[in-house]
């Protein structure tokens, strides 16, 4: 068995890290420059390695051409996984739910079942429950809530036996999705709340913490708690855990304090409560009626959110090649 390289470890940990906090563009360059950097001398682990990062972070940026390309990236590290003179079972599986991933966030969801299906019995929680999500979320494109629902608990068992709150976190974010996106407002408004330090602490995770956000104000909506209005969650630091109404102001949400509910203090004024500042990361949701429909989600249904796409100059573009709906964008 090779011995990790102390100096790649770090390298690779410093992606994932600019990952989470949003930065795509500073992670992109990074595997860039790792790349070129150990190409000559790369292990097939390490370049595998190389290749599921890159294909996460460009899975993450959402984009049509990023997607293509996370997908290629993820072929080749299964191939290479595979094609080693003694595979790496580990390697070659993580690769594999990769690929599959990719194939999730291009809309090929049946693919990406068949691609997992072996996977969700994977002696390793990790994996089996990184598969169980996969198909859960994969299940809700297709709107089929009940067994959606049973593969998020599958993961949330599995996190937890791994031992990893974020990812445990993740799973029950998702859960309640598919909870809101079922009918059952109550279940999917407890599971929101139950992890809320992890998604307010100091360093969450940028991505996924923005659906947390828009969940919470979308299932707000749900229980009659605000109206057709723009809506962001409780601002850092309060007491309240009422949603505030906000603005779009073309750089991020404005918190006007519990101005949807009359039931608090409002004197906190005007502040910003979530500043949006990386290209994919540009997402506010308006809470109205019904909107244009996705073209990007497989499921076509989801009307009643409207994202805006940024432009690189802060214009909000939407042309019906752009608009897309908040679960996907998050996803």
């Amino acid at each position: 068995m090779t011995t990790p390289d102390p100096t790649v470890e770090a390298a690779l940990e410093r992606v994932k890290q600019l990952d989470r906090a949003g930065d795509l563009d500073g992670a992109k360059e990074e595997v860039e420059r790792l790349r070129l950097e150990l190409q000559p001398t790369a292990t097939v682990q390490i370049r595998s390695r190389l290749l599921r990062v890159g294909a996460r972070v460009l899975r993450h940026r959402h984009e049509r051409a990023s997607l293509r390309n996370a997908g290629n990236a993820a072929g080749s590290a299964l191939a290479i996984s595979q094609a080693a003179p003694t595979p790496n079972g580990t390697a070659v599986t993580l690769a594999s739910l990769e690929v599959a991933a990719c194939e999730l966030a291009s809309g090929d969801v049946d693919a990406a079942i068949r691609r997992v299906e072996g996977v969700r019995d994977h002696p390793d929680p990790a994996i089996s429950g990184w598969a169980h999500l996969i198909v859960g979320r994969s299940r809700l494109a297709q709107g089929r809530h009940f067994p959606a629902i049973a593969s998020m608990h599958n993961a949330i068992a599995e996190f937890q036996r791994h031992g990893h709150a974020h990812r445990t976190a993740a799973a029950r974010l998702w859960l309640a999705v598919a909870l809101d996106d079922a009918g059952r407002v109550e279940e999917a408004h407890r599971a929101l709340t139950e992890d809320r330090a992890v998604w307010t602490g100091d360093a969450p995770v940028r991505r996924v913490s923005i659906l947390h956000r828009l969940t919470s104000a979308a299932n707000a909506r749900s229980r009659g708690e605000i109206g057709s209005r723009f809506a962001c969650s409780p601002r850092r630091g309060s007491s309240s855990t009422a949603p505030q109404a906000c603005a779009w102001n073309g750089r991020g949400c404005i918190g006007f304090g519990p101005s949807v509910t009359g039931s608090g203090d409002s004197s906190d004024g005007p502040t910003l409560s979530w500043p949006l500042r990386t290209r994919p990361n540009l997402l506010i949701s308006r809470l109205r009626g019904p909107g244009p429909v996705c073209r990007s989600h497989p499921c076509h249904r989801h009307r009643s959110l409207w994202v805006p796409q940024m432009s690189p100059r802060g214009r909000t573009r939407r042309s019906a090649s752009t608009t897309r709906c908040w679960r996907h964008w998050t996803a």
